[in-house]
């Protein structure tokens, strides 16, 4: 009897659809029955829908109904999540690789560190990657580097082009499981093109690989054929193949643009994060020496870096789970996006700067508590950290998001009154008072039970460290 269940992890979403991979099979009449299928296309149950539980990448799942020929499943359950990350919406990862490029766009202080804030509020190790490393001097980016470094940070300048520091992000990625975050066109999908390539033993610089956007491979001979019967149109299909962060390089050639050459072309190869030229991108799936890539892997998609704005062009759509083979570890595409959103209390933000952390724990401020404003004794407002500035403008930003949220409940309260009627006997209305959602809800013995033992537990926990 063939099994139909199973236990995977989500390895991509879109719409209703999942991508799982299976792991493991439930019930199987052998402890050595293997899978028919590794990956399945996967619905989700509707009651999952109905109690608004989210199927996110990097869950664990477990699997019914599945048809092992058609390659088709339904996800049942989602098992219980290590973590969560809001953005992206991933979920089972233990580290965050944070990728921002030392030019093209330039890296900037200020939305850097809206990213790191995101990032740390997830409690995670945060490593980051300065990718474009050979765009700029060594002196300019030695200054990136120590500044990061100086904020707390592990900094890894990476350059694509020339495979520097990517033996030291295979070691950094190695046994993890890792979102790779970061604004649009810092190259995310170039690096794990690189990294996914170098574990299989290949050349994984920029000029050894390619890669096209999603649905490019099928339109790509409809769109040759087109332009070879001489359609007119040429500016057209030069903005829309900017717009869509690929082919520009072919666009320019028909209209007869020269291709840069020297500098510029380098500075061209960045703004696709892979290939730009026709003479240099290829269709997925082959690398430049002419060797075949194993049939499993398809290389993510990379795209230009508007040259109107400076910034990418979101080329990545969807978060997807892959695989680095050789290393153990597990990387999370994300698309770009331009700005972070912080979902904390102001409270909590000094927390979230790792030398404001370690600033307050080898010098306490002279008052519990203190958020590092106005107060009188505060180590970290006479530190005169780089930072600083930057700290009490989003702190004032987040006040200020704490005040209208107070403002929308205190007027929720108003509308509603404080009595409410309610049906007695006979069918009469009468009038109760109407009190505080969960405010006055009696604690039941065992939820303080379980508090008590979790407190106990907490404080052994810390007795014997």
């Amino acid at each position: 009897m063939v099994t139909t269940a199973a236990v995977g992890q989500v390895m991509a979403a879109q719409a209703n659809f999942v991508r799982v991979k299976v792991d493991a099979l439930e019930g199987a009449a052998s402890a050595d029955e293997e899978p028919l299928q590794r990956r399945l296309l996967c619905v989700v149950r509707a009651l999952l829908k109905k109690i608004k539980q989210e199927v996110l990448v990097g869950d664990r799942v477990r699997l019914v109904g599945i048809d092992w020929t058609d390659g088709r499943g339904m996800v049942e359950e989602v098992l219980p999540r290590s973590s969560q990350l809001a953005e992206p919406a991933v979920a089972n990862v233990n580290h965050v690789l944070l990728v921002f490029s030392a030019a093209l766009p330039a890296f900037q202080p200020s939305p850097a560190t809206r990213y790191l804030l995101s990032a740390e509020a997830a409690w995670l190790p945060v490593t980051v990657a300065i990718n474009k490393a050979d765009l700029v001097e060594e002196r300019q980016l030695e200054a990136v580097v120590q500044q990061v470094t100086s904020w707390g940070y592990r900094a890894v300048p990476v350059s694509v082009v020339s495979g520097a520091g990517l033996d030291e992000l295979t070691e950094v990625l190695r046994g993890r499981v890792t979102v790779v975050a970061g604004p649009s066109g810092a190259g995310k999908s170039s690096i794990i093109n690189a990294l996914r390539l170098r574990s299989l033993g290949l050349d994984g610089t920029l000029d050894a690989m390619s890669a096209e956007p999603s649905g490019a491979a099928d339109a790509a001979h409809a769109a040759d054929a087109t332009d070879a019967a001489g359609s007119s149109g040429g500016e057209d299909r030069e903005g829309e193949a900017g717009e869509d962060g690929c082919g520009g390089g072919e666009a320019r050639a028909q209209d007869g643009a020269q291709p840069p050459t020297g500098a510029a072309q380098q500075q061209e190869q960045h703004r696709d994060g892979g290939p730009s030229s026709s003479g240099q991108q290829q269709r997925r799936g082959t690398i430049a020496a002419g060797q075949e890539l194993p049939a499993s892997l398809e290389l993510q998609a990379v795209g230009q870096v508007s040259q109107r704005i400076g910034r990418g062009k979101h080329t990545t759509r969807n978060v997807t789970l892959l695989e680095l083979e050789g290393s153990g570890g597990l990387v999370v595409d994300t698309p770009g996006f331009n700005q972070p959103s912080l979902d904390f209390p102001a409270g909590e933000l000094w927390q979230h700067f790792p030398e404001m952390r370690r600033l307050v724990e080898e010098e306490r401020c002279a008052f519990r508590g203190c958020q590092h404003l106005a107060e009188p004794g505060c180590v970290v407002r006479e530190a005169q950290l780089e930072r600083y500035p930057l700290y009490a403008e989003i702190h004032a930003e987040l006040r200020v998001l704490e005040d209208q949220a107070a403002t929308r409940q205190a007027s929720k309260k108003r509308r509603e009154g404080s009595v409410r009627m309610k049906s007695r006997a006979g069918g009469q209305q009468g009038a109760e008072a109407r009190l505080d959602s969960k405010v006055h809800r009696r604690v039941s013995r065992r939820s303080v039970k379980q508090r008590l033992t979790e407190l106990v537990r907490d404080v052994e926990e810390d007795a014997a460290f």
